[in-house]
């Protein structure tokens, strides 16, 4: 009995092993966060450019531990937008010349139309909202079989993070000292997506310079959008 339950411990713990993820990986992507998590106010203007709608938007942003304004600069294809979140509600004023405020909770359909979301969210998911948080674009809470190698990124150094849960398969690439995420992927049967950003302004750090977000489902793009921080 002693030998069948030392080899069944056995078994469980290769088990455990095969499963877990690499520390390294883990680590790389913790510190991703932790660049990001240190601005907790700032102000940021960015353009951001949506070839599926058409237009271009300038945007205004001031963050402050969490509550965040947020303006849609208007154009002459775009009525612009201001908003505000505060945590527990979000003001939505949905054009410059609208006098009336709408105020609404944060988990209606009206506060996720207003756009508003966590500017350190950029380059880390292609869908950004009020509800979003650097930790789940990041995924290392909630799942496992993280794995990390080293490889180049044109012609850069970098680390590889694959995250893989069934056939979706997940990829950051990482370069360090900054923990800057150069490229992150998605490859899913109906669904793909890619995004890549550039840090050529040191200034902006850790925010990247430029972010290119492409999305497909079924072949087909559903979003093309860059954003520019000005």
């Amino acid at each position: 009995m002693r030998i069948f339950s030392v080899f069944v411990c056995s078994l469980l713990l290769c088990s455990q092993v095969i499963s877990a993820s690499d520390p390294k990986a883990i680590a790389l992507l913790k510190g991703v966060e932790q660049e990001r998590m240190k601005c907790d106010c700032f102000h940021i203007e960015y353009t951001e450019h949506r070839v599926e709608e058409g237009k271009t938007a300038q945007q205004i942003v001031d963050f402050d531990h969490g509550k965040i304004r947020k303006e849609h600069l208007p154009n002459d294809r775009f009525h612009g937008m201001m908003s505000l979140y505060l945590g527990d509600v979000v003001y939505v004023r949905t054009s410059y010349d609208d006098k009336d405020v709408n105020l609404v909770s944060p988990d209606s359909v009206h506060a996720s139309g207003a756009d508003t979301y966590d500017p350190r969210l950029l380059g880390l998911t292609d869908m950004m909202s009020h509800t979003s948080v650097v930790e789940n674009c990041l995924g290392y809470s909630r799942g496992k079989n993280f794995t990390v190698e080293q490889t180049t990124l044109d012609g850069k150094n970098v680390y590889l993070v694959v995250w893989r849960e069934d056939d979706i398969r997940w990829e950051f690439y990482i370069e360090e000292p900054g923990f800057r995420i150069l490229k992150k992927t998605l490859s899913a049967p109906l669904c793909t997506i890619n995004i890549s950003s550039d840090y050529s302004n040191p200034s902006f750090l850790p925010f990247p310079t430029k972010v290119h977000i492409v999305r497909k489902a079924n072949g087909k793009t559903q979003w093309d959008r860059t954003i520019t921080v000005t």
